[in-house]
């Protein structure tokens, strides 16, 4: 089965090898969205006019709520008229570029926080929820360990959908359930994991409910 690093690599395809991540956070922090968008040279990730479209696109991606790539492709441009695909063609063509969206994720919570973070590079970024009746700037400090944690070691999985097509899921559980390196347990009791920390510094029942880690922008 591929890894999600293979996922990473491949989802470009030949024609947009590279990529850039972004992420759009609602003011109210109830819902959010994470966008990796590719193109076909690598100096294009640091155009403003390539940032400034991913940026308009994250916030549209959160706004209208797509449910997959090609309903994306269909919907009515948030930012000006026409279509997200006709807006992508005249984005490509003012930066003589092959565009293309690779992988989108948007989530929302009624009880807790999104959180989006994204690495200065844009070579990474992760969208996370934590269901929890703390404040949001309290949340906010355990949500940057985790993405910190993420991007450095992905946890996901990744296999092959219809048509032969890369597809990764992110099982909360899996996350929540995985040992925190370098936090000793006492003897005879088992390591700590990440769901441990949650209801240490977030109060009882608090957990992860839902993620997602694009690497590399691709």
């Amino acid at each position: 089965m591929p890894s999600p690093d293979d996922c990473a690599a491949r989802s470009g395809g030949p024609r947009t090898p590279f990529g850039r991540v972004g992420t759009f956070i609602a003011e109210d922090g109830r819902s959010g969205s994470l966008v990796s968008l590719g193109c076909a040279r690598e100096e294009t990730l640091r155009m403003g006019g390539f940032v400034d479209y991913l940026h308009r696109l994250s916030q549209h991606v959160l706004e209208q709520a797509p449910s997959s790539l090609e309903e994306l492709a269909e919907q009515d441009w948030s930012a000006a008229g026409g279509t997200v695909a006709q807006a992508q063609q005249i984005r490509a063509a003012e930066l003589d570029e092959v565009l293309s969206v690779l992988r989108l994720a948007r989530f929302e919570s009624r009880e807790g926080w999104v959180f989006g973070y994204e690495h200065p590079s844009g070579q990474g970024g992760v969208l996370l929820t934590l269901r929890t009746l703390s404040p949001r700037p309290v949340a906010s400090k355990v949500a940057l360990q985790l993405t910190g944690m993420l991007l450095n070691d992905p946890v996901g999985d990744c296999g092959v959908g219809e048509q032969g097509v890369l597809v990764e899921w992110f099982d909360p559980l899996t996350l929540s359930s995985r040992s925190l390196e370098g936090v000793g347990a006492p003897e005879g009791q088992a390591p700590r994991t990440v769901q441990d920390m949650l209801e240490d510094r977030l109060g009882e029942g608090a957990r992860i409910e839902s993620y997602a880690c694009f690497r590399g922008g691709a």
